[in-house]
C-alpha cells in the first residue's frame, strides 16, 4: 500500500517525549501501535464513505489498512487503497487532462482528521492510568498552546 495524502501531524511532541520516557520501551510502542490503528480505522471508514466506486468497486475493495515497523521505533501506518489499486486511485484524487479529481482521501481525511485525533487518545488514555493520563494531557496542552495546532 501506498500513501494517496501524506498528512503531517505537528504539535505532539510532548506526546513522544512523554512515552519515550515509560520505563518500559515496549509499552510506549504498544501505546502508539494501538492507538494508531484506532484512528487507522477511523480514517478507513472515510475514506470508504468518499471513495468513487466504479462498476467494479475494485478501488473501494482495495482499501485498507497497512502498519510497517510495528516493532520499531519507526511506526507507520498506511491507510488507503493497495499498491495495485493505488496507482487508479490517484487518477480519482488528482485528476488527469481529461477527468477532473474528486479528492476522495482529502475529502475523507477533512471529514474524519478529528474523530481519528481522538480515537488515538481516547485508546492511549485507556491505556494509561489516571496519574499518567493527566501529566500526558497537561504535557498535549502545553504543546498546542506552543503553536503546534495541527
Amino acid at each position: 500500500m501506498s500513501e494517496i495524502v501524506s498528512i503531517q501531524v505537528t504539535g505532539l511532541e510532548e506526546i513522544k517525549r512523554r512515552l519515550d520516557e515509560l520505563q518500559d520501551g515496549k509499552l510506549a510502542r504498544s501505546m502508539m501501535r494501538t492507538g494508531s490503528r484506532e484512528a487507522a480505522k477511523v480514517l478507513l471508514a472515510a475514506q470508504k464513505e468518499t471513495v468513487p466506486v466504479g462498476d467494479t468497486g475494485e478501488l473501494l475493495n482495495s482499501l485498507g489498512i497497512q502498519v510497517k515497523g510495528a516493532n520499531t521505533d519507526k511506526l507507520q501506518i498506511l491507510v488507503g487503497a493497495d499498491r495495485e489499486w493505488n496507482f487508479i486511485g490517484r487518477f480519482h484524487e488528482f485528476g488527469t487532462k481529461k477527468m477532473a479529481g474528486s479528492h476522495w482521501t482529502q475529502k475523507a481525511w477533512d471529514a474524519s482528521c478529528n474523530e481519528a485525533l481522538n480515537a488515538f487518545t481516547n485508546t492511549v488514555r485507556k491505556m494509561l492510568d489516571k496519574r499518567m493520563w493527566s501529566e500526558l494531557k497537561a504535557g498535549i496542552e502545553e504543546g498546542l498552546s506552543m503553536g503546534g495546532d495541527e
